[in-house]
């Protein structure tokens, strides 16, 4: 029986037993939000645990015939899987799939191939020629020099990135390789051993362990802290633009209310009605965009659940620009056709990543044309487009396509939203009994309202393509005709 040391059965318990513990929570945090970073920790941290538990030589004789003299592979093959673990961990901990793409895919095809090989190893140690001193050849002079290599290389090149488990993963990864480095060379007595007796070479790679674990788990804790405090941020600039968007519809229902009390001739009150039904349109139009901004947060949360940071930063962005647009145009009245047709295509362009790219759109406009000069009702496109998505193109199965042209005809100006969907007759056979179209109603409404208080000529035709024997599909056309003032 081996001489029990004090400190190492301490270092040992506390090392197992922290173990222990990350697995049980990476394991626990994994099955909630799905992010793999938590479960290649928590296999990490079994696999080294299970060489822990091995390493327990207190009693060795007996261990060794139940293990060792089965399968000397054990040993060394759980050190290379607990080794492929933590590369696969370490990658995605560091977002080497953001910075570096293409050594993220070999490192993670190399992680791959240390499993196989251990498994391969544990597999063979029945042939008369495997025998321990091959494993050691092979742990020691090939796979712990390339292992160590391509350790220091990762440290190194995230050094030169800004992910901010840089620091937590240089200073953990350090201390393990320092640690147990030197109770290798000290265990192979390829230095020589200046520690006390009650002292064992492997109790330095027991710290090495706890001190590592100690330091990824609270680069774990600090990246959940960090994601939640993303995500806690996003919701309250959501709710002080939507705060915002309610005090400004709410000062210019107070100041219609207070003209109404002033106003006393019919002329003054027949204005003072259009007014307010022009402010009960934007309420209506606020509702829906109230309902888009509702689907676009969730869809920033699945982003940062599933740990997309950089395409839920992406997302955030685009959604940022339509919210300051339609906040912008919401006190004017008008806006200019070219700002009106980018404001579209940001919404398309978040639709289409909201949807994972399954339509596509163009919007073609005739090189001649300064749409600038030409003014619009702002946001007064968006419902024809949404309705294109929505009634027609959600229903396509592949090859989903959207396209707005803008072009000069005889006496006006044509704006179309061609789209290869189920077509407008079957999208409304496919509706509720009953059911009407609000969109189009309030787009109906707002036409006449321009049309009168601006000598507007605004138009619009809506044509199922069956009708005319072509393919499926609707072709929404906006007529402005030449009566229309045009900007200097």
């Amino acid at each position: 029986m081996v001489e029990i040391k004090l400190i190492s059965i301490i270092l040992w318990s506390v090392t197992a037993s922290l173990l222990m513990i990350f697995i049980l929570i990476s394991s626990s945090i994994y099955r909630v939000n799905k992010d793999k970073i938590f479960i290649y920790y928590a296999f990490y941290c079994f696999f080294l645990s299970a060489y822990v538990i091995y390493k327990f030589d207190f009693y060795q004789p007996y261990l060794d015939w139940i293990i060792e003299r089965r399968n000397p592979a054990f040993g060394f093959m759980v050190q290379v899987t607990y080794h492929a673990f933590y590369m696969m961990f370490g990658i995605r901990f560091l977002e080497f799939h953001s910075y570096y793409p293409k050594i993220f895919k070999y490192l993670n095809l190399y992680s791959q191939v240390l499993i196989g090989i251990s498994i391969f190893g544990i597999l063979v140690h029945f042939l008369p020629f495997i025998s321990r001193q091959i494993y050691s050849i092979f742990f020691l002079y090939i796979f712990l020099p390339i292992h160590l290599s391509l350790a220091f290389f990762i440290i190194i090149k995230s050094l030169k990135t800004k992910a901010f488990a840089r620091y937590f993963f240089t200073t953990g990864s350090f201390l393990y390789m320092a640690l147990s480095m030197y109770a290798l060379f000290i265990s192979l007595k390829v230095v020589n051993n200046p520690i006390p007796n009650w002292v064992d070479p492997i109790d330095f790679f027991y710290a090495a362990i706890i001190l590592e674990c100690l330091v990824f788990s609270y680069g774990l804790s600090y990246r959940i802290r960090l994601l939640h405090n993303q995500r806690l941020t996003f919701q309250k600039e959501l709710e002080i633009a939507q705060q915002k968007m309610q005090e400004k519809l709410k000062e210019e229902i107070n100041l219609q209310q207070k003209e109404n009390l002033i106003l006393l001739e019919q002329k003054q009150k027949q204005e003072l009605i259009t007014k307010v039904a022009f402010l009960q349109q934007k309420v209506l139009r606020s509702q829906i965009n109230s309902h888009f901004i509702f689907n676009v947060l969730n869809s920033i949360k699945l982003f940062i659940l599933e740990n997309d940071a950089p395409k839920a930063s992406l997302y955030l962005g685009k959604f940022a620009r339509f919210i300051r647009e339609v906040l912008d145009n919401s006190i004017n009245d008008l806006t200019n056709l070219s700002d009106e047709l980018k404001t579209i295509e940001l919404y398309l362009n978040i639709e289409q990543m909201r949807f994972n790219d399954i339509f596509n759109y163009k919007i073609d406009i005739q090189e001649d044309l300064n749409l600038i000069r030409y003014p619009f009702p702002p946001l007064l496109l968006q419902p024809f487009v949404e309705n294109a998505l929505w009634h027609g193109l959600m229903q396509v199965e592949k090859d989903a396509r959207l396209i707005i042209r803008v072009y000069a005809d005889t006496g006006g100006l044509i704006i179309e939203i061609d789209d290869n969907g189920i077509g407008y007759n079957k999208s409304i056979s496919t509706k509720k009994e009953g059911h009407q179209s609000l969109g189009l109603k309030i787009v109906q409404e707002r036409i006449e309202h321009y049309n009168q208080s601006q000598q507007f000529e605004i138009n619009y035709t809506i044509t199922d393509k069956s009708d005319t024997g072509n393919n499926n599909g609707t072709i929404v056309r906006i007529i402005l005709r030449d009566t229309i003032p045009i900007f200097v």
